[in-house]
């Protein structure tokens, strides 16, 4: 009996230990889940993603073979990683990024392809680099870049073999002006877009046929574009589609808050609703970008279509590539569908990166993998998932109590030794 009775005892000790450590647990990880940690701003490309928070931070994921991630490597990282603070806007292409931070500062990385990132000879640009100051929109084609900075200068740089640059350099690795008064900017793979002040929208490069800014529509307030067309929403937030060789825009949507076009020339769309409702129109389906659960070969899809169709509701931002699509709800959530698998750390049984069989043919939400600002000792920091059963520090299972459970914990010890002659007897 007295056997029993002190080994029932070391039970409870153990028992309320562990428990309260467990309740420190999920404590810290109600706490850290805080409203300035939702995403706000999704960019979607083929390979990678990026997306900010509310409080500014940058996060990046997905293949990383030139650097696109900006994590100072060319590895692929699957899991939402941080890469900058304090930034507000940014853009994704193929195999580069931008970020603005909240200063204006131009960051860049990834695919340095004759000069489009303004990054002298360097091929890759592995970490985000520093390229001018008061800067508020940028928009990254495939070989050339557009900035637009705070008084409405616009500026162009990389390579101008479709014109993109917007003038007839061959090419440049350094920024030039070649607009004023702009107050939007947006790049498809050749073909750029510039609003003005006055509501004035001009396209250049691409199948546009022309080498120089070109006015095409007024009395718009944002538009996106591709390298043989325009979206554009006007004053009345009325959204209207234009084709290269179209003499009109064509309106196809009312009561639209915000357009995104595929950078490639694939005919796909997104637009948000101004209450919150997404919509795809994907004449190219062929991994399920579309988000419906159908998929259908490309072979068969016209680029003068526009077949909008509702996808998800409660919708803050968009993005999407010609082969994936993504979106963020009001609750900070991030969903990708398309060949996204990419982007989540697809791999084949022999252990290597694939992207076929990978397509998701509904939205799926992307789960991150958040760091404790807090460092333990050694300078370690914790990494925990979403789950609030375990923490993950170096791979490995971390318990740190916090002061009630050490007070708990030390109590029962208290009691152990005090009633330890009793246990004995």
């Amino acid at each position: 009996m007295k056997k029993i009775k002190r080994g029932l005892t070391l039970l409870l000790v153990l028992v309320l230990s562990l428990t309260s450590m467990d309740f420190q647990m999920s404590t810290s990880i109600v706490n850290a889940e805080t409203t300035s940690s939702k995403f706000k701003t999704i960019y979607v490309g083929d390979y990678h993603t990026a997306a900010i928070t509310k409080s500014g931070d940058l996060y990046t994921w997905g293949w990383n073979q030139e650097g696109q991630l900006g994590n100072g490597s060319t590895k692929a990282n699957y899991t939402p990683t941080k890469i900058m603070s304090n930034v507000k806007k940014a853009s994704v292409s193929e195999y580069s990024s931008a970020a603005i931070t909240k200063k204006g500062e131009l960051y860049v990385w990834g695919s340095n392809v004759d000069g489009s990132l303004a990054g002298g000879t360097d091929k890759y640009i592995l970490k985000p680099r520093k390229i001018m100051d008061n800067v508020v929109d940028v928009s990254l084609g495939r070989d050339s870049s557009a900035c637009l900075t705070k008084n409405g200068d616009l500026y162009t740089w990389g390579n101008n073999y479709d014109h993109s640059l917007g003038d007839n350099e061959t090419f440049r690795t350094k920024p030039k002006k070649i607009m004023k008064d702009v107050v939007q900017i947006n790049s498809a793979w050749l073909a750029v877009i510039a609003l003005k002040k006055t509501g004035d929208l001009y396209v250049w490069g691409g199948n546009f046929f022309s080498s120089k800014p070109k006015k095409i529509m007024s009395n718009v307030v944002s538009a996106a574009c591709r390298d043989n067309s325009v979206c554009a929403i006007k004053k009345n937030g009325s959204l209207y589609y234009k084709m290269y060789n179209s003499k009109k825009a064509k309106k196809i949507m009312s009561k639209v808050s915000s357009v995104y076009c595929a950078k490639y020339n694939n005919g796909n769309i997104a637009v948000i609703t101004q209450n919150g409702d997404l919509y795809l129109s994907c004449p190219d389906n062929t991994y399920g970008q579309l988000g419906d659960g159908t998929k259908y070969d490309d072979s068969t899809y016209d680029f003068n279509e526009v077949n909008l169709k509702k996808i998800m509701s409660d919708v803050i931002s968009a993005d999407l590539s010609g082969n994936t699509s993504g979106a963020i709800t009001r609750k900070g959530k991030i969903y990708l569908w398309g060949l996204c698998k990419i982007h989540m750390g697809k791999k084949d049984k022999y252990g290597t990166q694939t992207i076929y069989g990978t397509e998701v043919l509904k939205p799926k939400e992307v789960k991150r993998k958040k760091v404790n600002s807090e460092p333990l000792e050694g300078g370690r920091l914790i990494d925990y998932e979403k789950s609030p059963s375990y923490y993950i520090c170096n791979k490995s299972s971390v318990f740190q109590p916090n002061t009630s459970a050490k007070y708990i914990t030390s109590m029962a010890f208290v009691w152990l030794m005090l009633h330890w002659h009793c246990l004995k007897s």
